[in-house]
């Protein structure tokens, strides 16, 4: 049967392969029968790639029983499974790349935004802090102060005007109870007018009467 070049030249790609150079020669060759590979095929890639050959009659494991006849293996048709592609250096490279580029995005990330979080605060740090809290403290002793002081002048108008307010009742006062005395007095010197009209009023008829009298007395 004549040897397929297609099938020796993948078989040599895939002995050459760095990830299976770990697998022992006897797995390798079991995966090239499993991929239908003769044992001429199988030969002519090992010596192409400098491996030494397996014996013909051994598979990745032991016989078990007696030996089964061989059969020539099919074509391989287009329908069946392509082996997966080989991956090079650039392969490589550019995984290699896209994991640097995102563990440095997850360390930046980190540093700047989880570190600040939770790494303890440098003397620098706690040197500023303390003198920020020693600033809101004199600032707000300064409030303090300055709503003492408002509040003493506030009360201090306050009471001034307070006095003024007093003063001003008082005086109020003392011309209510001048009126008073006035309207008091001005009553008992008309009461006392009303009184001597009253008195004029009886006494007229009265001496009107004794003059009368008097006058009868003369003439008699």
């Amino acid at each position: 049967m004549a040897i397929r070049e297609d099938l020796v030249a993948s078989a040599v790609q895939f002995l050459q392969d760095p990830n299976v150079a770990s697998s022992s020669i006897e797995n390798r060759v079991g995966f090239l029968r499993s991929k239908n590979l003769t044992q001429e095929e199988i030969d002519h890639a090992l010596a192409r790639t400098g491996a030494v050959a397996a014996p013909a009659a051994q598979g990745p494991y032991p016989p078990q029983g007696p030996p089964q006849p061989y059969y020539p293996p099919y074509q391989q048709q287009a329908w069946q499974p392509q082996p997966p592609p080989r991956r090079d250096w650039r392969d490589w490279f550019i995984m290699a790349t896209v994991v640097g580029g995102v563990s440095y995005g997850v360390y930046s990330l980190g540093k700047r935004y989880i570190y600040p979080l939770i790494a303890p605060p440098t003397p620098e740090k706690l040197e500023q802090d303390k003198k920020s809290i020693e600033d809101q403290f004199e600032r707000a002793f300064n409030l303090v102060e300055q709503l003492a002081k408002d509040t003493e002048e506030l009360k201090q108008t306050e009471q001034q005007r307070t006095e003024k307010l007093d003063a001003a009742l008082a005086e109020l006062e003392t011309v209510m109870s001048d009126l008073k005395t006035a309207n008091r007095r001005r009553d008992d010197d008309a009461q006392r007018i009303r009184e001597d009209i009253q008195g004029l009023k009886d006494a007229i008829p009265k001496a009107m009467e004794s003059q009368k009298t008097q006058a009868d007395n003369r003439l008699a």
